[in-house]
């Protein structure tokens, strides 16, 4: 006959597999939290499109430790419309997406050091032979506040779901301010040259 004791133990030895399940799971979950990335500097660029417009942005890369893949964010702006920003995020894959998708519009969060959250609006598309899962922003980034935390700021992640997996990826925000101020001066000019080039509108009084 087994003593009160004894039953307990064996109750914590049963226990125990399930508790340490519980305990990886939460690690899994948590890992993006906790995973240490490689960051690159904010630098400025121009990425010209099919239909020739050019698109302004400055951007930055984070890669986890142990995974080839890179992480990268873009805040896009184009001329004529230089005041504003998208922001595009691209989440490396290990292997193809496998399929093609479009999602409808969904829901996330912004978060700038420990400030509070930022809601965003999102949809993100795969294609079957990319290693990577493209996510455009709905929403432009007009706030002041939020403008000033990203120069200010040093860290920035973005909260997403795509296809039921929730991610919270970091991103530096090192050089943020001075690739901004770039790309914002350079679609400034390309907007002045645009303006020189077109045609002058009608002058005068139209003759009766």
């Amino acid at each position: 006959m087994r003593t009160l004791p004894g039953m307990l133990l064996l109750a914590l030895v049963l226990a125990l597999p399930g508790c340490q399940a519980a305990s990886k799971a939460k690690t899994d979950a948590e890992a993006g939290a906790g995973a240490v990335y490689a960051f690159t500097d904010w630098a400025s660029g121009a990425n010209p499109t099919k239909e020739g417009r050019t698109f302004f942005h400055g951007h930055t890369t984070a890669q986890r430790e142990g995974l080839p893949m890179k992480n990268k964010i873009y805040i896009n702006t184009s001329p004529g419309h230089c005041d504003v920003r998208y922001l595009r995020l691209i989440i490396g894959l290990k292997k193809p997406a496998g399929k093609d998708f479009t999602s409808p519009t969904l829901a996330g969060e912004l978060r700038i050091d420990d400030q509070a959250p930022v809601p965003i609006q999102y949809f993100y598309v795969l294609a079957s032979t990319e290693r990577f899962i493209r996510i455009d922003t709905l929403d432009t980034l007009l706030d002041e506040t939020v403008r000033a935390q990203l120069a200010q700021g040093t860290m920035i992640r973005l909260t997403v779901t795509v296809d039921k997996k929730t991610y919270t990826l970091p991103f530096t925000l090192r050089n943020y301010a001075e690739a901004m101020r770039s790309a914002l001066d350079a679609c400034q000019e390309a907007t002045a040259s645009l303006d020189a080039a077109s045609p002058p509108g009608p002058t005068g009084s139209p003759r009766s």
